[in-house]
């Protein structure tokens, strides 16, 4: 016999949310990469400087203004067609020589990259995300934002991986007049895009 009890406790019950496990995505071996933006042709690099240093900014002495673009894998989220939350985390701190503040722009590309390249460094079809800014000297520190709409949009076009850039725009503005190191390191393995299904 059912009771006014045991119709509370089965709606209470329902009111429970179901936990969802975010699926954490992280850029494969050919999916980080960096470069100057102004020589783009000569200066990139799979994985970053030396194959390592993920440099955004002036890493030495020359007018190079860096920049790091990687992308993830998203082609399993493509028969949905849905998703409910993307966010993407990174790590990273700042030196060099100039003690300057960096003001960090993240950009999603807005068309598909299954190859990153040099071009990518000096690509317009691009939207800004997320801005920060970045004092000198800064510790490993690390930040994360919501990135839903431009991971929809990826997956409603087909597209297999959704890609991001980093720069500075301050060394986009200023250039290097003192000739001297001022950067903010993106740290390498630290790039994660965390999805709700």
């Amino acid at each position: 016999m059912t009771t006014n009890r045991h119709i509370i406790y089965y709606l209470a019950l329902l009111a429970i949310p179901l936990s969802v496990t975010a699926e954490e995505l992280r850029p494969d071996e050919r999916g980080v990469a960096s470069g100057a933006y102004n020589n783009s042709d000569k200066v990139w690099y799979i994985n970053g400087i030396w194959g390592r240093w993920l440099a955004v900014g002036q890493p030495n002495m020359w007018n190079r203004r860096d920049r790091v673009e990687f992308r993830f894998p998203i082609m399993k989220f493509l028969p949905r067609n849905h998703i409910e939350k993307a966010t993407l985390r990174f790590e990273y701190n700042s030196g060099g020589e100039i003690k300057r503040t960096h003001i960090i722009e993240t950009e999603h590309f807005t068309t598909e990259r299954i190859q990153l390249s040099g071009k990518d460094l000096l690509s317009s079809a691009t939207t800004p995300v997320h801005e920060m800014a970045v004092p000198p000297d800064s510790p490993r520190t690390q930040v994360e934002f919501d990135v839903t709409e431009v991971v929809r949009a990826d997956i409603a076009k087909g597209f297999e991986f959704t890609a991001f850039r980093i720069r500075s725009r301050t060394a986009d503005e200023i250039g290097n007049p003192e000739k001297k190191s001022s950067y903010v390191t993106i740290e390498q393995g630290s790039m994660v895009l965390s999805i709700i299904p």
